[in-house]
């Protein structure tokens, strides 16, 4: 089976009764995020198409308050 990151932390958040929406392309998580209601933000670093803190730019510009967290 082909390695997919961000399976590991998805599985082991929902374990523990969290709703989790992954994207693995920051355009896509940018997306998500305009069109859901998220209470906090695991951006990775380096994304596709868009890093991590380019989209923690965009979401701060639509949602001040959400927490943002940064994995590398």
């Amino acid at each position: 089976r082909r390695y997919q990151p961000g399976h590991g932390i998805k599985n082991y958040l929902e374990l523990n009764d969290y709703d989790v929406t992954l994207e693995r392309d920051g355009r896509l998580g940018l997306a998500a995020f305009q069109r859901e209601k998220f209470d906090i933000c695991l951006l990775d670093v380096m994304m596709p198409n868009m890093d991590g803190f380019t989209v923690a730019e965009e979401i701060r510009d639509i949602n001040p308050d959400v927490p943002l967290f940064f994995l590398s």
